[in-house]
């Protein structure tokens, strides 16, 4: 049986480690609403609280106050882009503040006081914010993770919104839309291309009957490269693609590689 004197210091230190916990979560939503109060305020749509970015946030937050120093980047630990991508976050855009204050609403107001921090606080393009705090003594490390979300499409719906894509593109040239060809070999060398960190067009030369070739990377399958216009009106009798979702050494964030081509 338990001394009561020993319960009851047990219950007080597990009263004292929920409390430093709701500490913690009470500053984080107290920070989201105050920057959504300064967009709301200047006619910008407010950001949505995003899952991923929470935990990227709060595992920076807990390194700053772990070292009691701030930083963007520790030794060991991958920059913003490929800890986003790491966590799966479909995204195009991003941006990060840091600091720290014995006080939440200070923290705020030293960032909007920065013009850097103030400008990822109030940046149109970012639509999502995921915002971690870890307390240390009298003091909060927060960290704000920004980005510019995106939906995460499958190879095979990704592969369809390019098709409709490449489609609307000829209807609008006034040329005629091209029968698409199944072809698996594609999306293989689309993947090859994300494992080699490398664009190949060498690789589809070697089919049968291809005509044009276009390679590339894209974060948002429906945008078509510069360079697909050319195929605008291009005779061909068909089309084939793949598309590979995957990050690599140069994209730390996934994209899709897109492999393209065009028959005789």
């Amino acid at each position: 049986m338990i001394p009561r004197k020993l319960a009851l210091f047990m219950t007080l230190l597990l009263t004292s480690c929920f409390a430093l916990a709701q500490s913690e979560a009470d500053a984080e939503r107290r920070l989201f609403e105050l920057i959504n109060q300064e967009r709301t305020q200047r006619g910008l749509k407010p950001y949505e609280l995003n899952e991923k970015l929470t935990k990227a946030a709060r595992e920076h937050s807990e390194l700053m106050a772990k070292r009691k120093t701030l930083s963007h980047q520790f030794p060991g630990e991958l920059p913003l882009r490929g800890r986003l991508g790491d966590i799966g976050l479909a995204f195009n855009t991003d941006g990060e503040n840091v600091g720290y204050d014995s006080e939440v609403d200070g923290l705020h107001i030293g960032w909007m006081a920065s013009p850097p921090h103030r400008a990822n606080i109030l940046k149109p393009e970012f639509t999502a914010v995921g915002i971690g705090v870890a307390k240390v003594g009298r003091y909060y490390y927060g960290t704000q993770d920004f980005a510019r979300t995106l939906p995460g499409y499958s190879a095979n719906e990704a592969e369809k919104i390019i098709s409709a894509a490449f489609d609307n593109l000829r209807q609008k040239s006034g040329a005629r839309v091209l029968e698409r060809i199944d072809d698996p070999r594609l999306r293989e060398v689309a993947c090859r291309m994300a494992k080699a960190d490398k664009l190949d067009t060498d690789t589809p030369r070697g089919f049968e009957n291809v005509r044009n070739i276009v390679v590339y990377t894209s974060t948002e399958p429906q945008r078509l490269p510069s360079n697909m216009q050319k195929l605008a009106n291009v005779s061909a009798s068909g089309y084939s693609l793949g598309a590979c979702y995957a990050s690599s050494k140069s994209q730390p964030s996934n994209v899709y590689w897109v492999a393209f081509v065009t028959y005789f």
